[in-house]
């Protein structure tokens, strides 16, 4: 079971760790790796954890979008996308911090 959860925790943290303006968020993985999650823990500040990091990312590269949408030529240097990318980091580090815990590292 551990193992399973190892897996499960990895797959969002490697979906989760960079996506660009220009790409579409994969939210089948990324759905996928939360359904795993769901099945193989009953801690539910790690299920949160992983819904908020979600949401920032995809918050993110909207963001970033938004701006290219716009007609901006940087959308990583806008104060806007500065805000929701430091979310974004505080939310995944979180998230691993709760997945270590979980799995007693």
């Amino acid at each position: 079971m551990q193992e399973d959860q190892r897996r499960a925790y990895a797959a969002l943290a490697r979906l989760t760790n960079w996506m660009t303006a220009h790409e579409e968020p994969n939210t089948r993985e990324l759905a996928e790796a939360y359904s795993e999650i769901d099945l193989l823990t009953d801690n539910d500040k790690l299920k949160e954890a992983a819904i908020l990091l979600l949401e920032a990312v995809v918050k993110a590269r909207d963001t970033a979008r938004s701006t290219i949408n716009q007609g901006g030529e940087n959308p990583y240097g806008t104060p806007q996308y500065i805000t929701v990318r430091d979310l974004w980091g505080k939310s995944r580090s979180d998230f691993i911090r709760l997945a270590k815990e979980e799995l007693g590292q």
